[in-house]
């Protein structure tokens, strides 16, 4: 059941077909209900924009985390690397003020925060300007992220550290040993990995508590979206879970050491060393044919786009990915690149032999936009796909 989302009767979304034509590989699904429509489109060839990939940079040196907020990517890493992109197309250093090896950055409260080697962090409020923040300890500290107005990060020698705002931060003790190389957040909670069999949730960063992970041996990774947190354990298994306390079996992967996992426009991302896998639900993973030049060390999504970096300072993004969400019969809810025009086509899906029809070109604006078919009301049910104009 964690396939596609029910219709308001309790049954199962009806997948009508599953096409690609030109630019376009879309799940097309029965719009006479509230029902979730992922389509996907590229603006460079057929088939799925996942599939293509593109180098943007490369450099002596490693990149090992990157974020996306407040309109930015930033990326991290060896010899104290900043780099930023509004699109993901064109990247810029900055001078981050120190030397020394950054391991990971996320964003939130309107701050971007970096952390690395010997308890450094580092705070800025707009991916340029960045300054030392007191950590207390002088372990490596190894991840970093933000949940309900929390930043929390892990290093080695059980340093666990909490902020409100990026810049004052306090010691936290869960009780139990952890993982530092990962924290996955979502659904109000974080969630680390203590012993193999065995994960650490908080809901505020500072009282944690013991879950079982849904697999009897250690983790490479957990992420979190569509509501779903997923897991990648050390034989490749994936495991699903909406609360992290319940976990059901999940697909595999087929990378080796796979990385973070990144959500967007209704797809799931991992790297690792070798290959770039992708999945819709968590279930179904399928490998990216270009992807990856090098090992992924962590992957971001960001307005319509992921973006993966990793050794010799590769940043490698997507094709555009566009979403679709349908919340009442006729109405498309769109997220996708802002500033992009798209093709809305659709069909009677209760006649047969009946053609596409192009309804509308319009603009990305907004995350997402909104558009209402003014027809909706003359057709018992319709089909509807989007495709990215050159």
């Amino acid at each position: 059941m964690l396939d596609f989302p029910r219709n308001p009767s309790g049954k199962e979304t009806d997948i009508v077909e599953q096409m690609e034509t030109m630019k376009i590989t879309a799940l097309l699904l029965k719009l006479s209900w509230p029902a979730l429509a992922f389509v996907s489109c590229s603006l460079c060839a057929s088939g799925h924009p996942l599939d293509t990939w593109h180098l943007r940079h490369s450099a002596s040196g490693d990149l090992n985390g990157v974020t996306f907020g407040g309109g930015l990517f930033v990326a991290v890493g060896s010899n104290g690397t900043v780099l930023t992109s509004v699109t993901g197309e064109t990247w810029t250093s900055q001078d981050s003020g120190t030397n020394a090896t950054l391991y990971d950055v996320t964003y939130g409260n309107g701050t971007f925060v970096a952390v690395g080697d010997s308890g450094l962090i580092l705070a800025s409020p707009d991916g340029t300007d960045w300054a030392a923040q007191p950590s207390g300890v002088l372990s490596r500290l190894l991840s970093v992220t933000h949940e309900k107005g929390v930043f929390v990060t892990a290093g080695e020698s059980g340093a666990l550290l909490a902020s409100a705002d990026g810049h004052a931060w306090a010691s936290r003790s869960p009780g139990a040993p952890f993982s530092p190389w990962f924290i996955a957040n979502g659904n109000g909670l974080f969630l680390l990995e203590s012993v193999p069999g065995i994960n650490l949730l908080s809901t505020d960063g500072t009282h944690w508590f013991s879950r079982p992970s849904g697999s009897d041996t250690g983790l490479y990774t957990v992420g979190f979206g569509r509501g779903l947190f997923v897991s990648i354990d050390i034989r490749n298994d994936v495991f699903l879970s909406s609360d992290g306390s319940n976990w059901v079996a999940g697909g595999e992967v087929t990378l080796h050491r796979p990385s973070r996992i990144a959500y967007g426009s209704g797809h799931f991302l991992t790297g690792g060393g070798g290959s770039l896998e992708y999945s819709p639900n968590g279930t179904r993973w399928t490998v990216s044919p270009t992807g990856d030049y090098s090992i992924t060390r962590e992957v971001a999504f960001g307005d319509g786009t992921f973006v993966a970096v990793g050794s010799g300072q590769t940043i490698q993004q997507s094709d555009p990915v566009v979403w679709l969400q349908t919340p009442e019969a006729g109405r498309l809810d769109i997220w996708g690149p802002r500033g992009v025009v798209c093709s809305i086509e659709s069909r009677d899906a209760m006649v047969t032999g009946t053609g596409w029809m192009t309804l509308t070109n319009l603009t990305i604006m907004s995350t997402p936009h909104q558009w209402t078919d003014p027809q909706r009301l003359e057709h018992a049910s319709r089909l509807y796909r989007v495709g990215l104009t050159q």
